[in-house]
């Protein structure tokens, strides 16, 4: 069919394809158009009386002409198809395009003809889309970079706030009767401290990309740790209700990330009802996936959810939510990175977070972590009845730090020598 020498009968045909398909002869050493179907009239702005006859180099500019050329003459000479892209257009409307070149044979096994299809992979406009999105990726990855050099720089000093908090609490604690009052609230402040330092130790392994290692707990654990932090630290307008069922301890998880989850939130969720009050309920369930939330079909998992009855969100500004640096707080109240950091923590988990808001109505975060080769930890018990008689040498550069690591070490019978700079410890 397409070794018609008319091109009125091949025409039609052609037309009816939909893509941009052309036709080409050889005269003598010269390979010419033969035919443009209706969309690569189009998309050339040439009818078949301006191309007939003529070869690339009379159509179109030398790169072009050029390439298709080559192109050509190995489909003709190889007798096999061929593909290949090219840049066409003026400056102004460049676009990418697709082109592949078929062999047509004749009865006696040579090629009679080319069939070529052109097809476009990005127009300018496209081009120039993606090009924004990279740059905006830049600039992100940018921060990120600012973040981790500041936050090697700022662990440091923040965990020798800490060491003095955690070293008096638990001395105090252990002076305490056992039936003190103020035992359960050491043990809250001690907790609280022992989170922030596994949130340095976070901070020190995104800035250096190195592992740290985990300690696991069943995940109703660390959930049910975290809703006491969060009811000791809202004001009482809010109330906060749970429901936890026990089942879901099969999962062992990083109690320091399950917080970082669920503080986030409720801060999220406290924010939406500041100043006239409301409700967080938090749930813990075994769910059973047929194929929801893109979640993996006939698969269990624990799914976590926090709801409030606060102001909602505006859909423009849930698209973004999970921005790194998006925040609609004003200045000094929110630093963007809490829902991203999150979202990363649940994907690290092969876990998915799904969030339902409407205006008015308040907001429900969905959070599925899947059970599927989750493991129990087996936790090995250290015998500490046996002290041993040492003499410690121990150097800090923060003297608070080191006057409470050496009351803590002395209240454990070892001998401590404590200084603030090597050269005095050496000397």
């Amino acid at each position: 069919m397409f070794t018609s020498e008319n091109p009125e009968t091949l025409e039609p045909v052609l037309d009816s394809i939909g893509t941009a398909l052309f036709l080409i002869d050889k005269k003598e050493q010269t390979f010419v158009f033969f035919l443009f179907n209706k969309l690569m009239q189009e998309q050339t702005g040439l009818s078949n009386k301006e191309i007939q006859g003529k070869s690339p180099a009379d159509i179109f500019e030398a790169d072009h002409a050029e390439s298709l050329n080559t192109h050509i003459q190995q489909c003709y000479s190889d007798k096999s198809a061929t593909e290949f892209q090219i840049v066409v257009g003026e400056n102004g409307e460049r676009q990418l395009k697709r082109i592949l070149l078929t062999p047509i044979f004749s009865e006696d096994g040579s090629v009679s003809r080319i069939l070529g299809n052109q097809a476009t992979v990005l127009d300018h406009k496209n081009s120039q889309v993606m090009k924004n999105q990279l740059e905006q990726q830049l600039v992100q990855a940018q921060k990120m970079e600012v973040v981790g050099t500041l936050a090697s720089g700022l662990a440091h000093d923040f965990n020798n706030m800490l060491t003095p908090i955690l070293g008096n609490a638990e001395m105090i604690r252990q002076g305490l009767p056992d039936n003190s009052y103020l035992q359960e609230d050491l043990e809250d402040l001690i907790k609280a401290a022992q989170k922030a330092q596994d949130l340095v130790q976070q901070l020190l392994s995104f800035s250096r990309q190195v592992d740290i290692n985990i300690n696991t707990v069943p995940i109703t654990d660390a959930v049910k740790d975290a809703i006491k932090l969060i009811r000791k630290g809202l004001p009482r307008n809010i109330e906060v209700r749970s429901e936890i069922e026990e089942k879901c301890s099969v999962l062992e998880v990083n109690s320091t990330e399950i917080y970082q989850v669920i503080m986030n939130i409720c801060i999220n969720s406290y924010h939406a009802m500041k100043g006239f009050g409301g409700r967080i309920d938090i749930t813990l369930d075994i769910f059973h996936a047929q194929g929801e939330h893109k979640l993996e079909y006939d698969q269990d998992y624990v799914h976590l959810q926090v709801k409030d009855n606060g102001h909602g969100i505006d859909p423009a500004v849930k698209e973004k939510m999970f921005d790194p640096f998006f925040t609609t707080k004003r200045d000094g109240q929110g630093t963007g990175l809490g829902l991203p950091v999150i979202k990363n923590i649940i994907s690290n988990m092969g876990g998915r977070i799904i969030v339902e808001s409407e205006k008015g109505k308040g907001t429900l975060f969905s959070v599925y972590l899947p059970l599927t080769g989750k493991k129990k930890v087996v936790k090995h018990k250290h015998d500490t009845t046996e002290i041993l008689k040492m003499h410690i040498l121990f150097v800090d550069d923060d003297q608070i730090s080191s006057l409470v690591t050496t009351k803590l070490l002395e209240k454990l019978h070892y001998t401590v020598s404590a200084f603030t700079t090597f050269s005095l410890a050496i000397t």
